[in-house]
């Protein structure tokens, strides 16, 4: 396997397991205590990522949407917690996310597909996508399941940081790039009305698709570092995971055997992807001392515009989500989620 195959091969799957905690029970759980929705932490956490920068810095790094719509979301997050906080909990829920998502997935997979990526991440260039630098500036997870994570959602980050400067190099704005992603399946959910809809000849749609490629052979010069082997940790990771959210385990029943009930105060939840954890039981860095299976204490800090990347939620709770905030008119019902534009 080539670095081009491997970045075809992962594109999709990390697509949608990289964002699948953005808008879950998971995140839902996690934004109550702080009076938020899973919008508002979605933009306290991914938008915290990057920093003491304004809203409005905010919102042009979240290239894909609408301009102003994230700069309401993150005034809107502040004003409940403080960036820390918000970061804080936005990672919390994709530890809970990994927990009751990944707990069938063989700890050696999510092993090697870390260290491929961890691997990778040496060698990227900083200051060339801000999402990116901002989640590698957070301490590494030190539980498989959760550093794997971790590494999955800046894969993510990196994809959508790359398609951005293809789309722009390509000469297109963002709102026709959402349009021609997917047949507009998220165009509204950019922030975009009929009224910012452009004719679609062929010619943009050819730039549209010219620029998809683009992103992938960008992507595919980056991989170009790691050798055989950590490509094919890399796409059994993304396989795996990408499973996982259709088939979710939560870690607790792999580790104790259990169905139905814990020790741990798990609450699985029904519908695919939809295993719960408690929050107050997914301790974290400088929050509290939680044990893992093991009972070995974790220390650990998890982490782009949600770039749906035309990848659609799978479960039928967190597509509930969606469906309940697809008027995102003000803070407190716009979500901001990327297709295959991030």
């Amino acid at each position: 396997m080539n670095a081009l195959q491997a970045t075809e091969e992962i594109a999709e799957p990390l697509g949608t397991v990289g964002m699948m905690f953005y808008f879950s029970p998971q995140s839902a759980e996690r934004a109550k205590p702080l009076d938020m929705d899973v919008v508002a932490l979605y933009a306290a956490g991914r938008g915290g990522v990057l920093g003491d920068r304004t809203a409005d810095e905010i919102d042009d790094i979240f290239f894909f949407f609408k301009p102003g719509m994230i700069t309401q979301m993150v005034e809107n997050a502040r004003s409940k917690a403080s960036r820390e906080v918000g970061v804080g909990a936005h990672l919390d829920a994709a530890k809970d996310y990994a927990d009751a998502t990944f707990g069938g997935i063989d700890e050696t997979v999510l092993n090697d597909f870390s260290a491929a990526v961890k691997s990778l991440a040496a060698t990227l260039p900083a200051g060339q996508w801000p999402i990116v630098d901002g989640y590698l500036a957070l301490e590494v997870p030190s539980t498989p399941r959760h550093e794997a994570y971790y590494w999955a959602i800046i894969m993510r980050e990196l994809r959508g940081g790359v398609h951005t400067n293809a789309v722009k190099a390509a000469g297109l704005s963002a709102s026709e790039s959402c349009q021609l992603d997917r047949g507009g399946a998220f165009f509204a959910l950019h922030g975009y009305s009929d009224d910012d809809k452009v004719e679609e000849t062929e010619e943009l749609i050819a730039t549209r698709a010219a620029a998809e490629a683009d992103t992938t052979a960008r992507e595919a010069a980056l991989l170009q570092v790691l050798d055989d082997a950590q490509l094919a940790a890399l796409v059994a990771g993304a396989r795996a995971m990408a499973d996982a959210v259709n088939n979710p385990v939560p870690a607790y029943i792999t580790c104790l055997g259990l169905v139905g009930t814990n020790d741990l105060g798990l609450s699985p939840l029904g519908g695919q992807g939809a295993g719960t954890p408690t929050p107050s039981t997914a301790q974290d860095e400088g929050r509290g001392d939680g044990k893992d299976c093991s009972g070995q204490r974790t220390r650990e800090v998890d982490p782009k515009c949600s770039e749906l990347e035309g990848h659609q939620i799978r479960s039928e709770t967190t597509s509930k989500v969606h469906r309940s905030t697809r008027d995102w008119r003000t803070p407190e019902t716009c979500q901001r989620d990327v297709a295959t534009d991030p």
